[in-house]
């Protein structure tokens, strides 16, 4: 499993928020909304049937104008960008691929599952981290801000601020690397054990990564596996 970096999850959810037509559909992660993908969206579920002409107005406007319009619901749109969706119209899904890098299917209220650091306490949430109530959840992107999908407000993707909803909880998804360490992090942290380079305080702050006040073998090897994406939370 490939975790991606917070900062690339927030700048492809705001993009898709901010680049693309999108529109709230359940059950879907991404898939242009054409003629050969909407009959499967229209009979997913009864939400659909109950916005078939919408849909279809989707689909009428590609035909007539060319625009595409992209469907995703809450969930949906984070396992899209996970799944690796950047708005490939001529892609069934969009660009993303079904479970791809061993990232698995589940359901808004299966995060808790998939995440950790569960808090509902809003002052230390960090960009990329999921926020969530009974039924919904979004992305912190930072700033005060959110992207959801949602039939709420503009029925689409969409940013919204933080405190626009009262979100219940906010929890850093495992999938995701929150620290952003990259292989230049790694080989100065090898350095700093090796005695070959002094670093700052913010830097030795950032790779000190087991917070024992020492810089170790083991912390730029733990940093390698996070880059590698093959570091889990308590190895």
């Amino acid at each position: 499993m490939t975790a991606i970096k917070s900062d690339d999850f927030c700048k492809r959810l705001i993009s898709c928020a901010t680049d693309y037509k999108t529109m709230y559909v359940s059950g879907c992660f991404g898939a242009p909304l054409i003629p050969k993908t909407i009959e499967r969206y229209i009979n997913k579920n009864e939400y659909n049937k109950k916005i078939e002409n919408k849909i279809s107005e989707c689909c009428d406007n590609y035909v007539k104008n060319g625009v595409v319009t992209f469907g995703f619901d809450c969930v949906c749109l984070v396992k899209g960008i996970l799944w690796g969706w950047y708005g490939n119209d001529n892609h069934i899904y969009g660009g993303a691929v079904y479970k791809k890098n061993n990232i698995p299917d589940f359901g808004v209220n299966s995060l808790a599952t998939y995440c950790t650091d569960w808090s509902n306490n809003f002052d230390n949430i960090a960009n990329g981290e999921v926020v969530w109530m009974n039924g919904h959840c979004g992305v912190y992107v930072g700033s005060g801000n959110v992207v959801e999908c949602t039939p709420k407000w503009d029925n689409k993707v969409q940013i919204r601020k933080l405190y626009d909803r009262k979100w219940t909880r906010h929890g850093k998804l495992i999938f995701v690397n929150y620290n952003n360490y990259t292989a230049t992090d790694y080989l100065k942290c090898k350095r700093i054990f090796l005695g070959t380079y002094t670093p700052t305080p913010e830097e030795f702050s950032k790779l000190d990564i087991d917070g024992d006040g020492e810089i170790t073998a083991r912390d730029y090897l733990m940093i390698k596996r996070i880059v590698n994406g093959t570091f889990e939370k308590g190895s």
